[in-house]
């Protein structure tokens, strides 16, 4: 019979609409529903919160009588709500409190007040609010949430707001919001498909709120990075490009070899294939034409090895006239000697600068490694080795050419000369 009693009393107390509180002289024990509405916080928040978070005043308490004092309870907004505590004694140290608020009318004028202030801040504020007091559906969104999703704030409340999540990038949102919900924080940078089309990139922070019900929900601010992350990428491709060929540079080669040599020693590659190209007597260009004809030779270069490149395959410019190929999946010395010679022969017909016909002339060498097992150093050297041994060949098969001809030719008005590694003649 005692049980059945204590049960109905306790259920009288969670349905009753006055704030009550079982209290110690140091900590809440138990708050109902009533209090906790009152006060916009959720019963678990108020269990074991110090007796002086939810009063700005000493509630008084004797283990002798009912004790009647005025107090200020402390509203989760930091309002103060004036009330009085009838504080009834149930042992020597637990006491049952019941509030009665003495002004509720002014209290309801002062939050309305209060949230309007609220949310003209939010409506100024450079970046997108929201929130949602229960699951995904959003409650509320700012003006400048719906500046950055270009589309009206009633496209955005309720579940209307994750439509405009790009599809790639929903499933993270979901998961970040999910997380959420569980008490987390987080952020995320996902795109999202504005109103008239076109694709933001927004970074999107969230935050883990409790409705005065209990009910799980969320805040979050949005902010367009559009035009900083395309600041980013275009500071990282010049860091990483050639200016002149818009190729890939040196530290973009030292980025995709280390990769592609890391994947062959775990076996996704069979092999790599470091071609090294280096023009020859380019310098001869430059002095006889004027640096613009250099680099408008460089551009040409840099074209057709990339037009002979096969998929996958990669090119750079090393360093002034050098050029580097990366090309993945070669194993075997056999391919190996066929690619570099489509890479020779793309770079064989002449091209005409400033009126005059140039017969390019480059010296290809390479490298090969199948295990993948050689730092990116080693095998930079190994290729300019092959290639400085290529070029020191075709010097002296232009030596023992040019004595052949200074044996038998007489024709001083020859137009055209000789000069290095490049002939040049006049275009007619």
């Amino acid at each position: 019979m005692g049980r059945l009693v204590e049960a109905a009393f306790s259920d009288y107390l969670e349905l009753v609409d006055r704030p009550m509180a079982m209290v110690t002289r140091e900590k809440v024990l138990w708050a109902n529903a009533a209090l906790a509405k009152l006060l916009s916080f959720s019963r678990s928040d108020l269990r074991e919160m110090p007796l002086s978070v939810l009063s700005h005043d000493e509630i008084v308490t004797t283990s002798l009588r009912i004790q009647l004092a005025p107090c200020d309870l402390k509203h989760a907004t930091g309002l103060r709500l004036p009330a009085e505590a009838r504080a009834v004694p149930l042992s020597q140290s637990t006491w049952m409190v019941e509030f009665s608020v003495r002004s509720v009318v002014g209290v309801d004028e002062e939050l309305e007040v209060y949230k309007e202030r609220l949310w003209t801040l939010a409506d100024q504020v450079p970046v997108g609010i929201f929130f949602s007091e229960v699951g995904m559906r959003l409650q509320y969104a700012n003006d400048r949430l719906s500046e950055i999703f270009e589309v009206p704030a009633e496209r955005i409340l309720g579940m209307g707001w994750l439509s405009l999540i790009a599809d790639h990038h929903r499933e993270l949102v979901e998961d970040s919001v999910l997380g959420v919900l569980k008490g987390a924080k987080d952020e995320v940078s996902v795109d999202v498909v504005t109103g008239s089309g076109a694709t933001k990139r927004v970074l999107m922070h969230f935050a883990s709120i409790q409705s005065s019900d209990g009910g799980a929900g969320f805040v979050g601010t949005v902010e367009d990075i559009t035009d900083r992350v395309a600041h980013e990428e275009r500071l990282t491709f010049a860091a990483t490009h050639d200016p002149l060929t818009g190729l890939p540079n040196r530290s973009g080669l030292n980025t995709d070899l280390l990769a592609m040599l890391e994947a062959v020693r775990k076996g996704y590659l069979s092999g790599l294939m470091l071609v090294f190209c280096d023009l020859d007597e380019f310098k001869s260009i430059n002095d006889n034409l004027g640096h613009l004809a250099g680099d408008r030779l460089l551009i040409e270069i840099a074209n057709r090895l990339r037009l002979a490149c096969q998929e996958g395959h990669r090119v750079f410019r090393y360093a002034g006239d050098e050029f580097v190929v990366l090309c993945p999946g070669v194993a075997n010395a056999g391919e190996a000697r066929s690619i570099s010679g489509v890479f020779e022969r793309a770079l064989e017909p002449p091209i005409v600068l400033a009126g005059v016909e140039i017969g390019l002339s480059a010296s290809i060498g390479y490298a090969l490694s199948s295990s993948g097992d050689v730092v990116p150093d080693e095998l930079l050297v190994e290729a300019d080795r092959a290639m400085y041994q290529v070029k020191a060949m075709r010097k002296r098969m232009r030596g023992t050419i040019r004595e052949v001809r200074e044996s038998f030719l007489v024709d001083e008005d020859d137009d055209g000369f000789d000069d290095g590694g490049f002939l040049i003649k006049e275009a007619w």
